[in-house]
This record gives structure tokens, C-alpha cells and sequence, in this order.
């Protein structure tokens, strides 16, 4: 590797994993709330 680069190279459309796995996270939270029967996070 003679030509190395110095900076790291991020695709411009990075917000979306980020928003994904926040959104799943969420969605796992709410779940294990909702089997559990927790007081929060009641039915829609």
C-alpha cells in the first residue's frame, strides 16, 4: 500500500442504519414492555 489515504471515508447516506436501529431498539423495547406487562406502554 504505497498510497494511503489519511482520512476515513463515510457514504453520505449514514443517517439511515442510525435511524434503523434506533427505530428496532425502540420496537424491542416496547415488546418486552408490552410481554412483561409493564404500566407504560399501554395498548393503542
Amino acid at each position: 500500500m504505497a498510497h494511503a489515504q489519511a482520512a476515513y471515508y463515510v457514504p453520505h447516506r449514514t443517517v439511515l442504519p442510525i435511524i434503523g436501529t434506533i427505530g428496532l431498539t425502540l420496537i424491542a423495547v416496547g415488546a418486552s414492555g408490552y410481554l412483561q406487562g409493564l404500566g407504560w406502554g399501554g395498548r393503542l
